[in-house]
């Protein structure tokens, strides 16, 4: 739920008539939201609070329109930030860059761009490129601990956040 802030996107449409390249396709989300689409429950703590447990709650959906898959997840309140807070972001299939890309923003007023090449075994790492604030990009590494649960590990330089997350 960190590193994440509000992002705005225009979109201007293709000219009419105008041939649609490998991006104007829809992309195959498959690979991502054949494991993650659903409701999760994640625990984990992290280092830059010293150790400071916390709770979320995802849920991860396609768009209606098949471009993109959202996740919104709610952090409840706990010992370092009292108040709840929330996040949102949005994977998608690069295939001009033949590669998987996430936005993401927060309540918080953080955000995030992250890249990855997907699956490799149990694990997809997402590398971020772009981040808020004055903290250096990290990256997260999730590892599938079955059909419904997955490990995390978030680092970058002076942070590390771990936990895990259980589909309901």
């Amino acid at each position: 739920m960190k590193g994440i802030a509000f992002i705005l996107f225009v979109a201007l449409a293709a000219p009419a008539g105008a041939a649609p390249t490998a991006n104007d396709v829809k992309p195959n989300l498959s690979a991502y939201s054949a494991y993650f689409d659903g409701t999760w429950s994640c625990t984990g703590d992290d280092s830059v609070h010293n150790r400071v447990a916390f709770a979320a709650t995802l849920q991860v959906a396609p768009s209606p329109d098949g471009a993109f898959v959202a996740t919104t997840g709610s952090v409840a309140s706990n010992a370092y930030r009292g108040d709840a807070s929330s996040a949102s972001s949005w994977v998608t299939y690069d295939s001009k860059a033949n590669r998987w890309v996430m936005l993401g923003t927060s309540s918080l007023g953080t955000y995030s761009v992250s890249t990855s090449s997907g699956w490799s075994g149990d694990s997809w790492k997402w590398q971020e490129t772009l981040k808020s604030g004055a903290r250096p990009p990290g990256s997260q590494t999730i590892t599938k601990a079955g059909p419904s649960r997955y490990d995390y590990v978030y680092t970058s330089p002076g942070t590390t956040a771990r936990g895990h997350c259980t589909k309901s």
